[in-house]
């Protein structure tokens, strides 16, 4: 099913209370402030402001905020002290962190009543009805809107943000699913914005509104928004929103009975869905495109498509179906070979009747034998490539069974894992409410820490998981840019600090540089220390030490992980990459791990064209070096950096 209209909402409510970001703009007042040490106060806030509004949501945003919030309050200027608030609000909202972003928020407006600053007042509660909107509270997110309205209703300066609050409400009807209202306030939305000044903005209400026509079966209507909404999104080159218009411009002209035009539309959303590089938008086109087929009685390619949809939809197959449908369709090809085969033999036998009916004469006796005889050849040579295609089929056959016991396996061993830290939470949660009904506060504390820790396994399994989903479709493209990789190190080395503390387990970080920044693959990276270091910890004793090492070195990126943990033999080394031999293992204090971690970062190293080395005995510990080939921005030498964990 697709969410279109609901992302549209998301991306345009922010989009109405944002400001452009000039690079330009922030490095002019950064360059005044250092300069001019004796600027008025108001004059420093000036500028601050100006770089919150053109910088983007980095950590260094709030710290202007702070600065800005400091000189305020010193100043006692209620104006700057309001948008100190207000941008932090704004950039939390950006982040996904609600929570705060409602608290910055609500400073802000209570800043903004007691000194009456009206048009802030209209932005705080704008802000705050798209943070309630985002967690679901839409009672309250209607409220805040409605009176944003009223502020600037009479302000004629305020159109398009009139415009933005009208397209809001409707957004919040839409996910209500009361599409009149939703309409209502679509309709009023697209009265406020000008088409040569927010064309982007009205293809996305047309958009809308030609969705909600099509759901209703106004197939002219919906066509009408529909081809208004993508003509405005072509020019703009948006194939993000693009893809979801033309899959439901197809459905409507398919049930309006244009199957060629419905079949045009879906070969378009398919080219716009591979430009976007999205692998939710490339799901829903070959969706669409197997209805399509399916509707023109192309059955073929409604199957290919709709195989190509359920990779992409769900890693986790069915896999005893796929391996029936695999071996239904091997065994007709091999049927249709046998049949070919008995034919032959048929016709072998029809020829040696013919030619026993003809030694009474030597002359045709002669001919005949040399007729048969080239026959013969011909169609002997065709049995043995007839066999050899049997024999590849049945190749093909087991190979296929192997791949899928390997999945088979894998998965089993996901399902068991996942039972047990999910089971973990539900019991937990059972606990945790009694607790509470006990005003047992003590209990609680520690049953909700216990529940943190079960989350914490079920989310690292899903992400390893998801990882080698997508790398196993080939749908994963390392994507290089400035990374400082010691910074990234550093934070996974405190995200495992309390499960290194839980078994007194030191671990020490070293690089001859202080910082390395690199273009790479920022996941990549994350993925590979993260699985690195957490099968260390796993296997590392008691009071045990890991020792962390990164190095730049011949253009390459090297990540050493060295444990004197447990170790491993020769044999379980060689099948430590290969996912037919993966299976559950135990840590050493009988943490459950599910073997994918390691195979999860083997397929990441091949992906960036880097290598991978294992060093490891029983009892001695195990070494891994990962090196990865990267282009170097930035190193800082002669300064050794230690990171510890101790007992």
């Amino acid at each position: 099913m697709i969410r279109q209209p609901l992302i549209f909402a998301i991306l345009f409510s922010l989009t109405i209370i944002s400001y452009g970001r000039n690079g330009v703009a922030v490095d002019s007042c950064l360059q005044i402030l250092s300069s001019q040490t004796n600027l008025p106060e108001d004059e420093q806030c000036r500028l601050i402001l100006k770089i919150i509004q053109n910088s983007d949501y980095e950590e260094p945003f709030f710290k202007f905020t702070s600065q800005l919030r400091k000189i305020a309050e010193k100043s006692g200027n209620p104006f700057y002290l309001f948008y100190s608030w207000y941008e932090e609000g704004q950039a939390l909202i950006n982040k996904g962190n609600y929570e705060d972003a409602t608290s910055s928020l609500i400073r802000s407006l209570k800043i903004a009543e007691r000194n009456k600053l009206i048009e802030e007042i209209g932005l705080a509660k704008y802000a705050l009805s798209v943070v309630f909107y985002k967690t679901n509270n839409h009672e309250t997110a209607i409220k805040y809107i409605k009176e944003a309205i009223n502020i600037y209703f009479d302000q004629e300066q305020s159109q398009h943000f009139l415009g933005g609050s009208y397209y809001q409400l409707g957004n919040i009807f839409l996910t209500l699913k009361e599409p009149d209202s939703a309409l209502y306030y679509y309709n009023s939305a697209s009265q406020y914005f000008d088409p040569d000044i927010s064309p982007h903005a009205l293809a996305y209400i047309q958009g809308n509104i030609g969705t909600i026509h099509f759901q209703q079966n106004r197939t002219d209507s919906a066509r009408t928004n529909l081809n208004k909404a993508i003509r405005i999104l072509s020019e703009m080159e948006d194939n993000l929103a693009l893809v979801p218009l033309l899959i439901y411009n197809s459905r409507n002209e398919m049930i309006s009975g244009n199957k060629q035009m419905a079949l045009q539309l879906s070969y378009d959303a398919m080219k716009h869905a591979k430009a976007s590089k999205s692998a939710e938008r490339l799901k829903d086109a070959y969706e669409n495109m197997a209805k399509v087929y399916f509707n023109n009685d192309d059955f073929e390619n409604a199957y290919t498509s709709l195989i190509r949809f359920m990779h992409l939809n769900d890693s986790i197959l069915n896999i005893e179906t796929v391996t029936a449908m695999a071996n239904l369709r091997t065994d007709y090809e091999i049927g249709l070979k046998q049949v070919e085969v008995d034919q032959l033999t048929i016709t072998n036998r029809y020829a040696r009747g013919i030619l026993s009916l003809v030694t009474a004469s030597l002359v045709l006796v002669s001919f005949f034998l040399f007729i048969i005889w080239r026959q013969n050849r011909q169609k002997n040579l065709l049995n043995i490539e007839l066999s050899h295609q049997a024999d590849e089929l049945l190749i093909n056959k087991r190979e296929l069974e192997i791949s899928n016991k390997s999945k088979d396996k894998l998965f089993s061993i996901l399902a068991h894992d996942l039972r047990g830290p999910v089971g973990a939470i539900n019991s937990l949660s059972r606990y945790l409410q009694e607790a509470l009904n006990s005003n047992n506060l003590k209990e609680a504390k520690e049953m909700a820490f216990s529940m943190s820790d079960a989350s914490k396994q079920v989310t690292f399994l899903l992400n390893n998981l998801l990882h080698w989903s997508i790398s196993q479709q080939n749908i994963y493209q390392p994507e290089k840019k400035p990374l400082n990789i010691t910074n990234l190190i550093s934070d996974i080395i405190l995200l495992y600090k309390p499960t290194a503390k839980e078994k007194e387990i030191e671990i020490i970080y070293s690089s001859p540089y202080s910082v390395v920044i690199a273009e790479t693959d920022p996941n990549c990276w994350a993925t590979i220390t993260r699985n690195l270091l957490n099968n260390a910890i796993k296997f590392t004793q008691k009071g045990g030490t890991i020792r962390i090492k990164l190095n730049y070195q011949s253009g390459k990126l090297s990540l050493e992980v060295k444990d004197n943990g447990i170790g491993m033999t020769k044999s379980q080394i060689e099948s430590l990459f290969k996912p037919d031999s993966i299976k559950s293992s135990w840590g050493t204090m009988n943490e459950k791990g599910q073997g994918l971690g390691l195979i999860l970062v083997h397929d990441f190293v091949i992906i960036n064209k880097g290598t991978i080395e294992v060093d490891s005995k029983p009892n001695h510990g195990t070494v891994f070096v990962v090196a990865i080939p990267a282009a170097l921005v930035e190193k800082r030498e002669n300064a050794e950096v230690a990171t510890n964990v101790k007992k």
